[in-house]
């Protein structure tokens, strides 16, 4: 066989192997004697070392027993060698394995992630190139997704990103700017060159830095500061500068944090993400096809009448008297000198022809508690509560026609219902006559016959023994011999029992209150047959009235009813001893229109964060819309706990020692955040041709009190017409109705990115709470209600809440006034 180069045919090495491997003669019993006493050895010290410190000692007493031989310590070298060997491969292959690990948690922690954009509405095809973009400039792909998903929602109208006009001053191109690929690359630049001059900007720092997720998968930040100085004040101060339009602290504060959820994998809310469809659907189960107008009007009858703590039949018969008067139309004309809603006549003592065509005055004489008459009204007529409606509207109008308003009366309950979201949506449930029972009843037996198929429902009748049918808060849902549908329907009832406004259940012999555990049921006597024992049929009554009433526990002036209870409510709760509530002027509408409530903690910062926790975590129940604390606010529809920054320059109003809350009869969760501009673009809020600009933005002497004051907006003086009011841009109305501030009658609109528009002083509104309108869309007449000398329209627009001079913004937005 030949050799390999290099080796000899004996080579010493492969001798010497070859002796060791296999000794014989005496050589060979040697080392044997020697291999067995080496070995003994080793065991002795092994079973000495084990006896006294167990598997680590039999390992050093194994050590000591190999050095004492040659071959002990040749064999103790070759065991480190492999040791090192076996060690270096599994530390390679732990290696290998945790960064496997890792990267597949990261991929699927990406996914997720990326779950929670696509569920949000950004397109797949769309959020790949975005990644790609963030990936390419350095910057994190979920900041730049929420920045493109935000702009998306709200309409904006320039560029895939709602460019404003200074990017393209800034040298993007207008084709550029529609490129979803060149316009993502230019944001992400501009992202990272705004971030690359904050002060906190770590490159290397995950947006999640200080947050973390409990073990019920709620997102947590018990190193909010790092977070704050490393991710939040950074990338909100960058984001705030970008050059799009609506860009502002507050709108790059909703893009961080949704970002930062998004991070962990959670949804969050997206500012203008709200359906803009238009207003929402007008009532389809009336005896008529009402319009935006007629139910405008309703709107304005209800809400006065809640703002003067009238019940809801007494809301009702007020609907009943303007539906036979004017079907809801406020005329400017009628029988001899008659006018307005309710057809009330300046030569009878009704007021003036401008004061009977103001619907909220005209509502206010009607529930007799104007100022500007004293004819009697509704509350002055004796036993008016217990009434028949139709009689209780003749006693106050007198008309000729005494019969004609009776036929009204179902479609009053159901306006009201649908006025103080107590109605179904419309289109989604059957009606059942059942008699004119109070609109809460009616609403239970629309929702609750409709979800489970009740062909019968019995609701008023005239006489019973028990007072709940006669007064028309009680509905019978018969189900005959249909056991299991009974059980079903007054489980459904218990568990929302508080959302329906169900006082008690009467069900199989057995009756259930609210405020029992779901489900724990109280027996009741045998009365005698099925229908007596309630076996066929599933008895529901309603609790008298759906705002609290109870006797004020806290003295914070003449607020609403609401406002009272939260009050009541959290000030014992917390031990507060001061607090503010009503006051005549403020620089906001909440204190004067008795809906807020400032908690005064002075410097107990751990009592306001208390109050604040509860306010937050009881919103729904206490109809609270929002709380602001510590330069902080957060609203219904957030995430408890998911503050944002507040921003304005008003000191007082960061509440570093009150806790403020605002709870109002319209408070309504939206599940989601504030709309914003659609289509259209912006345009005049009165008819050019019918104002003249009669009072500027800033100081100025003011012309009721003589004071130098602060004038935050712009007045339109229309003389002695009142002409109508358009939304000057799309967005959701806030506040619609009498503030009971300077403002008189105001509408409020939401138009995104932070910037909301004021409407003051109208004679009439035409829209509601909630409703989305487009720009130029009717909302209202000039009026001069509130603080005013005359008729005009006091158009301001504040920018997260601190007013900004209107006539700059609107000329931005291609608008002169």
């Amino acid at each position: 066989m030949p050799m390999e180069p290099g080796m000899s045919e004996h080579d010493p090495a492969d001798a010497a192997g070859e002796q060791d491997a296999k000794p014989d003669g005496k050589e060979g019993i040697v080392a044997d004697a020697k291999n067995v006493a080496d070995a003994k050895n080793v065991a002795v010290d092994t079973l000495k070392g084990a006896k006294t410190a167990g598997l680590a000692g039999a390992a050093v007493g194994a050590t000591k027993g190999l050095l004492k031989s040659r071959r002990g310590r040749q064999l103790l070298a070759a065991i480190v060698v492999a040791c090192l060997l076996v060690g270096a491969m599994q530390l390679f292959l732990m290696m290998s394995l945790v960064g496997g690990a890792r990267s597949g948690l990261e991929a699927q922690q990406q996914g997720v992630s990326a779950q929670q954009v696509l569920d949000a509405g950004v397109d797949s095809a769309d959020l790949e190139v975005i990644m790609d973009s963030a990936k390419e400039r350095g910057v994190p792909w979920h900041m730049l997704a929420a920045v493109y998903a935000v702009q998306h929602a709200s309409g904006a109208q320039k560029g895939a990103y709602g460019f404003a006009q200074t990017a393209f001053d800034d040298g993007l191109s207008e084709t550029d700017s529609e490129d979803l690929e060149a316009s993502s690359d230019w944001v992400a630049a501009a992202m990272r060159n705004a971030l690359e001059d904050q002060d906190g900007y770590n490159a290397k720092a995950d947006i999640g830095t200080g947050g973390e997720l409990d073990p019920d998968g709620n997102l947590t930040f018990p190193d909010q500061e790092v977070s704050d100085a490393l991710i939040r004040e950074p990338y909100g101060a960058a984001i705030a500068s970008l050059p799009l339009t609506g860009a502002s602290e507050t709108w790059a504060g909703q893009i961080v944090e949704l970002a930062i959820r998004w991070r962990f994998g959670l949804a969050g809310t997206i500012p203008g993400s709200c359906p803009t469809t238009g207003a929402p659907p007008l009532p389809d189960n009336l005896s008529f096809t009402i319009t935006a107008e007629q139910m405008a009007n309703a709107t304005t009858i209800v809400n006065t009448g809640k703002s003067l703590a009238i019940p809801e039949q007494g809301q009702v018969i007020a609907l009943m008297a303007a539906l036979a008067e004017s079907t809801l139309v406020n005329l400017d004309h009628g029988d001899r000198d008659s006018l307005g809603l309710f057809q009330q006549r300046p030569s009878t003592g009704w007021g003036t022809p401008e004061q009977i065509m103001d619907p909220v005055l005209s509502s206010k004489a009607f529930y007799g508690l104007a100022d500007h008459t004293t004819n009697p009204g509704l509350v002055d007529i004796s036993g008016w509560e217990s009434m028949p409606p139709g009689e209780a509207a003749q006693a106050v109008q007198r008309s000729a026609v005494p019969d004609g308003y009776d036929r009204w009366e179902p479609d009053a309950r159901l306006l009201v219902a649908t006025i103080n979201g107590t109605a179904p949506p419309p289109g989604t449930t059957k009606h059942y006559d059942i008699g004119p029972v109070k609109p809460a009843t009616q609403y239970l037996a629309d929702f609750l016959g409709s979800m489970f198929n009740i062909e019968t429902i019995y609701g008023w009748r005239e006489s019973d023994p028990y007072p709940d049918h006669p007064s028309g808060s009680a509905a019978d849902f018969m189900v005959f011999s249909d056991r299991a549908k009974g059980d079903a329907l007054a489980q459904y009832a218990m568990e929302h029992a508080a959302e329906l406004k169900i006082k008690y259940i009467l069900w199989y012999q057995r009756s259930w209150n609210a405020g029992d555990p779901v489900g724990q049921w109280s027996p009741m006597e045998d009365r005698g047959g099925d229908t007596a024992n309630h076996k066929d049929h599933v008895h529901i009554t309603i609790t008298d009235e759906s705002t609290p009433v109870t006797d004020p526990v806290v003295d914070v002036g003449p607020v609403q009813p609401l406002a009272q209870h939260a009050a009541d409510v959290i000030g014992p709760m917390f031990d507060v001893t001061e607090y503010v509530g009503y006051v005549a002027t403020d620089y906001f509408v909440e204190h004067p229109g008795g809906v807020a409530i400032d908690f005064v903690v002075g410097t107990d910062s751990a009592k306001g964060d208390q109050i604040a926790q509860y306010a937050m975590e009881h919103a729904a129940e206490l109809r609270i819309a929002y709380v602001v604390w510590k330069g902080r606010y957060w609203h219904l529809d957030d995430t408890i706990g998911q503050w944002k920054a507040l921003t304005g320059g008003i000191d007082a109003h960061t509440h570093d020692q009150s806790v403020h809350i605002t709870s109002t009869e319209n408070t309504v969760a939206t599940s989601c955040g504030p709309s914003t501009p659609t289509t259209g673009d912006w345009v005049n809020p009165l008819p050019v041709g019918s104002y003249t600009l009669t009072s500027p933005f800033g100081w100025r002497i003011h012309p009721i009190t003589g004071i130098r004051t602060f004038h935050a907006g712009q007045d339109m003086g229309t003389g002695a017409s009142t002409p109508p009011i358009v939304a000057a841009a799309a967005g959701t109305v806030l506040v619609a109705g009498d503030c009971g501030c300077g403002y008189g009658n105001l509408t409020t609109i939401d138009v995104g990115g932070g910037l909301v528009m004021y409407y003051g002083h109208q004679s009439a509104i035409s829209v509601t709470v909630g409703q989305v309108v487009n720009a130029g869309d009717p909302i209202g007449t000039v009026g001069t209600t509130g603080a005013s000398t005359g008729n005009h329209l006091h158009f301001e627009l504040r920018q997260d809440g601190e007013p900004v001079d209107p006539i700059p913004i609107l000329a931005a937005h291609g608008v002169t006034l």
